[in-house]
């Protein structure tokens, strides 16, 4: 039976999960803060600090829907980089994590106990990975399908499209499976690091082309 607890720490780990990607994909909004505090990215570049960010944000709020003694440190740590905020931005900074502040002040408080298996944590990986591909691919289609982004993102376009290539060409044979196994095993490769304008995947291919 689920706690309201357990409810509130899974919506707030989607919430979470959610604004990492958008680190990834509009890394430029970031652009006026950094360029105000250059002080924040500690001599890294933003490129860099914002990737960082985002694999930092996704991996910790990941880790709020795992075992008791993971989530509750991860609890710990996000509430740290919340509130350390705070000093630098001041109180609108405040107000606006406050919320979040709260969640997770309750999820680290939590002393809930459960039976962990060693097959659960053996599969932490896998999970993550699926975690991974899922809120990228639901973050940037759903911008595609809310926004119609189609000629803002003409390469993001292809994913929901597939492909007739011509009789005899075998290029993209395997093209569709080859996508999947680097979207979530190759989980942080170079075009992950892009803004949605220049991505680059690979597509499908009809059977038999």
């Amino acid at each position: 039976m689920r706690r309201p607890l357990d409810i509130v720490r899974w919506t707030a780990a989607a919430t979470l999960l959610r604004a990492s990607v958008e680190k990834w994909a509009y890394p430029q909004w970031t652009d006026p803060l950094l360029a105000a505090k250059p002080q924040m990215t500690m001599s890294a570049t933003p490129e860099l600090f914002m990737q960082a960010a985002g694999v930092i944000e996704f991996t910790l709020a990941f880790a709020l829907v795992r075992t008791p003694l993971v989530r509750r440190v991860a609890a710990l740590i996000l509430t740290g980089i919340f509130v350390s905020a705070i000093f630098e931005f001041g109180k609108v900074d405040a107000i606006g994590h406050s919320g979040i502040i709260v969640v997770l002040l309750g999820i680290a408080a939590d002393d809930a106990r459960t039976t962990v298996r060693a097959r659960d944590a053996a599969r932490a990986p896998a999970y993550y990975g699926g975690a991974l591909a899922a809120f990228l691919a639901l973050y940037y289609l759903g911008h595609e399908a809310l926004f119609d982004t189609g000629q803002q993102f003409p390469e993001l376009a292809k994913l929901a499209v597939i492909y007739e290539t011509a009789p005899g060409d075998g290029a993209c044979r395997n093209a569709y499976c080859t996508w999947i196994v680097s979207f979530i095993f190759g989980w942080m490769p170079h075009w992950m690091m892009k803004s949605p304008g220049s991505l680059r995947v690979k597509v499908a291919c009809l059977p038999g082309s």
